[in-house]
């Protein structure tokens, strides 16, 4: 903050700034504000970045292995003789299947979460370079301030700086929410259209269960949860951006959306009544836990939404108080 005069003793002049080296003040300040805010999102973002890709790279090394192990299998090989002479060929081949598909969600998932990581550090990065050199500018605001303030003397400049520094507080603090809110409505989308996959996979695995619905059925039921399961790595994506916007307003953050593992490996290798039964308490879990994370949800929004109206109506407040220090 720079230094200004004091006021001399007894009367005075009130002293008008320039209207265009304080809008610049406002400005400048506002900017720094930013820079400072996307700073530390940027540093978040990174370490999440770096997390991903390293959960990515482990994911593609167990696809490259239960490849490699599902083509012993598949070809003549050592491995397959000795599964052929123990009598377990096709089972062995089966359970290499159903692992090589495991592996090949789990490394989809990854690639997506890190794709969505490196796409917020990109977004970030150039932010932060439309911004500019805003310590500069800042400091060439203040210097003209300063200069214009030595000139003419006066009591109200350090009282528009004061007021400069908290409506720029507040329109970071603003900015944070209205991030919130909407990372809050994307999650509510996600979640709504997760549970609508779960509740059609629950009816069919109802009918499967009760009604032995067969081939049929079972195709259905299995497009159902894989449909069911994206939509659901996708609303756990959300809740996650959530949750971090959350951390930067101080509240507290939304419960991990717990997916049970819907996996076409029970009826791979028990296809019978129980596995079917243990699928659809799965589903019905997945869908409890989804009901769950929308009503926080809604009710953290509720909270956020309270927040911006106040600082809307702080800034709101500020600026009629620039006017008056203004117009002494």
């Amino acid at each position: 903050m720079v230094s200004l005069p004091t006021r001399p003793r007894g009367e005075a002049s009130p002293v008008r700034l320039n209207w265009v080296s304080t809008e610049e003040l406002f400005a400048a300040l506002d900017a720094c504000a930013e820079r400072d805010r996307l700073l530390t999102r940027l540093a978040k973002a990174t370490t999440d970045e770096s997390r991903a890709q390293r959960t990515a790279d482990k994911a593609r090394s167990q696809v490259s292995t239960e490849t490699v192990e599902l083509k012993a299998l598949e070809d003549f090989s050592p491995t397959q003789l000795w599964a052929r002479l123990r009598g377990s060929h096709q089972t062995d081949l089966e359970r290499e299947q159903a692992e090589l598909q495991a592996a090949l969600y789990q490394a989809r998932s990854a690639e997506g979460a890190l794709s969505e990581a490196s796409s917020l550090v990109r977004q970030l990065r150039t932010q932060l370079a439309a911004l500019g050199d805003v310590d500069g500018r800042r400091r060439r605001a203040l210097d003209a301030t300063e200069a214009e303030l030595r000139q003419a003397g006066g009591a109200q400049a350090q009282e528009l700086i004061d007021i400069s520094q908290r409506h720029a507080a507040s329109l970071a603090a603003a900015k944070e929410v209205g991030e919130a809110i909407a990372a809050a409505d994307q999650a509510s989308v996600r979640l709504q259209a997760a549970i609508s996959e779960l509740d059609s996979a629950e009816s069919l695995a109802d009918f499967d269960v009760f009604l032995r619905g067969g081939l049929l059925v079972d195709a259905m039921k299995y497009e159902r949860i894989d449909r069911a399961v994206a939509a659901l790595r996708s609303a756990g994506q959300a809740l996650q951006r959530l949750s971090a916007e959350l951390l930067d307003v101080d509240l507290p953050t939304i419960p991990g959306l717990d997916i049970p593992d819907l996996s076409r490996t029970f009826d791979v290798w028990f296809d019978n009544f129980f596995s079917d039964l243990e699928i659809r308490g799965r589903i019905t879990a997945a869908a409890e836990s989804s009901r769950r994370a929308l009503s926080a949800v809604s009710g953290v929004r509720t909270e956020l939404a309270r927040r911006y109206s106040e600082l809307v109506g702080e800034q709101e407040q500020l600026a009629q108080q620039r006017v008056a220090v203004m117009a002494r």
